[in-house]
């Protein structure tokens, strides 16, 4: 019994890791959008933003990965 109840506890402990790279994926992809969208004021502004964002989720994946 202890043994399954580890399994399910470590089990949550991952699901909950994946739930909060979810999130901070999700967020990150608003502000690229959002970025994006305003970028009619400055289109460079907006792409090195977009471009930051997704070099931040790439090593927030890689981070997790390890």
């Amino acid at each position: 019994m202890s043994i399954r109840i580890k399994y399910l506890e470590k089990d949550n402990k991952d699901l909950e890791l994946d739930l909060e790279d979810v999130d901070a994926t999700l967020q990150i992809n608003k502000n690229i959008i959002n970025a994006l969208i305003d970028s009619k004021d400055d289109p460079n502004m907006s792409f090195k933003q977009a471009i930051a964002g997704f070099q931040q989720e790439i090593e927030s994946m890689e981070q997790r990965n390890k």
